[in-house]
């Protein structure tokens, strides 16, 4: 894994190979390092979170920078 601050790779070694996991939303190895919860309070990963999460109190972004911390996220309502 690796995390950027505004886009971020997952991969796996496949027999012997490196294989990135696209977004599945476009196809692309490259995520938007962004989380956030929809109207019907399904957590969204990527570009879905993007696109589908109209109220950015909805949206986690730009987190890295406070890994390690003890740090609670809220998102909306939820902790």
């Amino acid at each position: 894994i690796d995390l950027g601050k505004s886009t971020s790779v997952v991969s796996v070694l496949d027999g012997g190979k490196l294989v990135s996991i696209p977004d599945p939303s476009t196809k692309s190895p490259l995520v938007p390092s962004v989380v956030g919860i929809n109207k019907r309070g399904e957590l969204l990963v990527g570009q879905r979170a993007l696109d589908q999460v109209a109220d950015p109190t909805f949206l986690v972004r730009e987190s890295k920078r406070m890994m390690g911390e003890n740090h609670v996220f809220e998102i909306g309502e939820v902790q």
